[in-house]
């Protein structure tokens, strides 16, 4: 093994990882995506009004002269960038799904390492 390291107590260390944190967080994504994933996707308000925008970010011979499309990013250059290129391979809901569960995904390990530090006992 590199290093000069034992291959047992290197796959021990790499099964504890995952046990104490891609475990916890994997589950905590899978029940937000559960409860929320569907309900009202490309609903409320963010979908319709976001994701339009990067993609005319990206593209912008899509609907190429609209006003309300065309105004700059702002605040939203980082979002567009990622999410743009997204739209146009993947189209709106996919995209909105994704969107989603990396947002879900987050939220998981925020919430994982705030009971950590919290003290909650897991395993």
């Amino acid at each position: 093994m590199a290093f000069g390291g034992n291959p047992v107590s290197f796959l021990n260390r790499k099964q504890s990882v995952i046990q104490a944190w891609v475990l916890p967080v994997a589950t905590i994504t899978l029940f937000l995506c559960l409860k929320f994933l569907f309900i009202r996707n490309m609903g409320a308000v963010n979908e319709q009004h976001h994701l339009p925008l990067a993609r005319h970010f990206v593209d912008p011979s899509w609907l190429a002269g609209d006003i309300y499309y065309s105004e700059p990013p702002g605040y939203r250059l980082l979002f567009q960038l990622i999410f743009g290129p997204l739209t146009t391979a993947v189209g709106f809901l996919a995209t909105s799904i994704i969107g989603r569960i990396l947002g879900y995904l987050s939220l998981a390990i925020g919430l994982w390492t705030l009971a950590r530090s919290l003290g909650a006992y897991v395993c």
